[in-house]
């Protein structure tokens, strides 16, 4: 009998940050009941991303979710909330599983990726962006597929804000373009294998005081940890701002410094010595008679 061999499998790893609802909200609100099971996925190597990757991970699409809410709030007029944030890593199928409910699916093509990056909404936060953008309010909830002109209208909106996602990433990702892949159901991408690890985002959002529904940006996890390093380089490379420091903290903040005049080399400690109306000679050390 020829024994089988598999990979040992390693369960997916997830960040979660869930906010308190604004004052006044506790007796509306009631969020909903979620049945959580320990779900087995083959993340292997370097397919996995670090914890450090992961909370960068979170941070970078944080940023980005506060000012696309800020943007809606501009630009549209619509009530906005922030509820939760999470990242995770799974496999695609095992992400296409939680989906539940109606979805709108679009496609986010990016230059330098091999694989687009996916992004889902809720339906209901789909026809609120619609409605608003066409100068609009909610009328009543919808859970059937978009119209052209209904498509038209999201794919314009969202592509607006697209650039705000490339500034959360300080330009490592740009030149950004989205299309609306399907909705109401889940079409699943032919071009993706089902076992390939992905890197999830997702947030609760409240639009236009209606009930949270959800938002995710999904991508291929290897494109994710190139995007990341990338990132990095980025923020390392950045010179220190002290612009925002007030004066009374700068003045403060003491720098080891070595200042060379002529053949006279002056240490922080003589700087500090010396004072106003103090000569100094370019030949002669600073601690010679």
């Amino acid at each position: 009998m020829e024994q089988q061999t598999s990979k040992p499998e390693i369960a997916s790893q997830k960040r979660a940050i869930k906010f308190a609802p604004a004052i006044g909200d506790w007796t509306t609100y009631k969020p909903p009941k979620v049945l959580v099971k320990k779900v087995k996925s083959g993340l292997y190597g370097f397919d996995r991303l670090s914890k450090e990757e992961l909370n960068r991970f979170l941070f970078i699409h944080y940023c980005f979710t506060q000012e696309l809410l800020k943007r809606f709030k501009r630009d549209l007029g619509m009530a906005e909330e922030l509820f939760a944030v999470q990242v995770e890593q799974t496999t695609y199928l095992n992400f296409l599983r939680t989906l539940i409910g109606p979805v709108v699916q679009c496609k986010i093509s990016v230059p330098d990726l091999h694989e687009p990056i996916l992004l889902f909404l809720d339906i209901a936060l789909a026809n609120s962006i619609i409605n608003y953008a066409l100068g609009s309010v909610d009328l009543d909830p919808i859970n059937r597929s978009l119209t052209e002109a209904e498509k038209t209208a999201l794919t314009t909106t969202l592509s607006e804000y697209l650039p705000s996602l490339s500034l959360a990433f300080d330009g490592a990702l740009a030149n950004l373009s989205l299309t609306i892949t399907g909705s109401p159901d889940v079409v699943i991408d032919q071009t993706i294998n089902p076992t390939s690890t992905m890197a999830i985002y997702s947030a609760e959002i409240s639009l236009a005081d209606n009930p949270p529904a959800r938002l995710f940006i999904v991508y291929p996890g290897h494109a994710l940890t190139n995007l990341l390093t990338k990132f990095k380089e980025k923020e390392t490379a950045k010179p220190l701002d002290f612009s925002r420091f007030p004066a009374t903290l700068l003045s403060k903040v003491m720098v080891n410094t070595i200042a060379t005049l002529g053949e006279t080399s002056l240490t922080m400690n003589n700087i500090n010595e010396l004072a106003v109306g103090d000569v100094v000679s370019l030949e002669t050390d600073i601690t010679s008679p």
